[in-house]
């Protein structure tokens, strides 16, 4: 999330107005943990529709700012601390994360905003990627982890970058584990005709995987798309923002599901996949509304994001998906046969 300077000094006069008292003592490091998914050579039995169901047919839960650890700077929107990556995999079922780059002097580091909010709990992309790897390295009967790269600034050509940032996922995850454009397009024109004709793959196809998203439009984007490799070589698919027409279009980040809920229906109707979030800035946690939450879950995205994934109480705001084991069926995009346990099986105790 971008933050200009005077919308730093906005939200230092909010705080000032609302006062920094956490308004969420309860941190979200109390959850008491679940059991962890079954390995490979139980998934058979544990998961018979793993041909029938698709990567759009689950929904999951993310964290924003994955990596964020809260700095001396109390303003709202910056008052959350995250669970380090492969512990949010594991206690809080987190299926989603999101990570800011910086390239620094060779070096792609994650962190939120440089010298004001910078505390993080993975300091590179590939400590972040090798956090999640270790952990679906023991669980690979898991669905699919959906891993939002943002690009915030870089020393180097977008060319070089992109490069440096793919190197860093190949080397981490290996291409056999990250389910990239390739394998929506399918040798198709483009990788939305290939989506359109096919669908996406199988969860049977996709367990044990990562997809990686460049979170970023512009001239990266456009990098990624016509630089020097076409896409379906790529392992990073394009964030397509909304545009259904766009010939990359798959995947989508459609952050507000109240003012935005019919595009979100929409997308997710075509076959696409959405994230949005349940939260933004703070806000919840003083007004305990889950109004956003709510329309997140009924507007279809797969994966919806919170900065406080928690179960809610009358004292705390906090965000899960309802009945998930930790995902859940989609709500009208799943075949009828579809049960949570289907998408993924946790142990419960």
């Amino acid at each position: 999330m971008r933050f200009s300077l005077s919308n730093l000094l906005t939200l230092m006069m909010c705080c000032i107005g609302l006062g920094c008292q956490d308004p969420n003592p309860k941190s979200q490091m109390d959850i008491s943990p679940v059991e962890s998914p079954p390995s490979d050579n139980e998934s058979e039995n544990l998961y018979p529709l793993d041909d029938l169901l698709k990567v759009n047919h689950l929904q999951a839960l993310g964290t924003h700012n994955s990596y964020h650890l809260a700095s001396e700077i109390t303003i709202l929107p910056w008052r959350y601390n995250h669970l380090p990556l492969d512990q949010q995999l594991g206690q809080q079922g987190i299926r989603q994360f999101e990570l800011d780059i910086y390239d620094e002097a060779g070096t792609l580091n994650v962190y939120h905003i440089e010298r004001l909010d910078q505390n993080t709990n993975c300091e590179t992309l590939e400590l972040c990627l090798s956090l999640m790897k270790s952990w679906s390295d023991d669980h690979q009967s898991h669905h699919p982890i959906l891993v939002l790269l943002e690009v915030k600034d870089s020393d180097r050509s977008v060319v070089e970058l992109l490069r440096a940032i793919e190197n860093t996922a190949e080397i981490t995850w290996g291409p056999e584990r990250i389910l990239g454009p390739g394998d929506v397009q399918r040798g198709y024109s483009s990788l939305r005709a290939g989506l359109e004709a096919e669908g996406w793959p199988s969860l049977g196809e996709s367990r044990g995987k990562v997809i990686l998203v460049l979170h970023s439009g512009g001239e990266i984007r456009e990098s990624l798309l016509n630089g020097d490799k076409i896409l379906q070589e790529r392992l990073l698919f394009p964030d397509a923002y909304g545009d259904l027409e766009a010939d990359y279009a798959a995947y989508h980040s459609i952050n507000n599901p109240i003012q935005n809920f019919d595009l979100i229906d929409e997308v997710v109707r075509a076959g696409h996949l959405v994230r949005t979030r349940a939260d933004v800035n703070g806000e919840e946690t003083v007004s305990l509304d889950t109004s956003r939450g709510e329309q997140a879950l009924l507007s279809g995205a797969h994966w919806i994001s919170t900065d406080y994934p928690q179960p809610a109480s009358d004292e705390t705001y906090g965000f899960v998906i309802p009945l998930g084991t930790p995902s859940r069926c989609h709500p009208f995009m799943a075949p009828e046969q579809c049960e949570s346990s289907a998408i993924e099986a946790l142990l419960n105790d």
